[in-house]
């Protein structure tokens, strides 16, 4: 799947506008195993900032 962000706070109502919010995004994908369910994914951010996350198993 993919997925897109972008929200910000502001002190303002005058600042708010969509050229001032941080924008983000992901990429991912998951799959049944024997052990349950896996999750990879990658997230990118402005200025370069990247993760990566694998989640295993079922949530409770």
């Amino acid at each position: 799947g993919v997925s897109l962000e972008a929200g910000n706070v502001w002190n303002e109502r005058s600042e708010i506008g969509f050229d001032s919010a941080l924008k983000q995004g992901s990429v991912f994908f998951g799959f049944d195993t024997l052990l349950g369910p896996v999750y990879l994914g990658s997230g990118f951010g402005e200025g370069g900032e990247n993760t990566f996350y694998l989640f295993l198993g079922r949530t409770f």
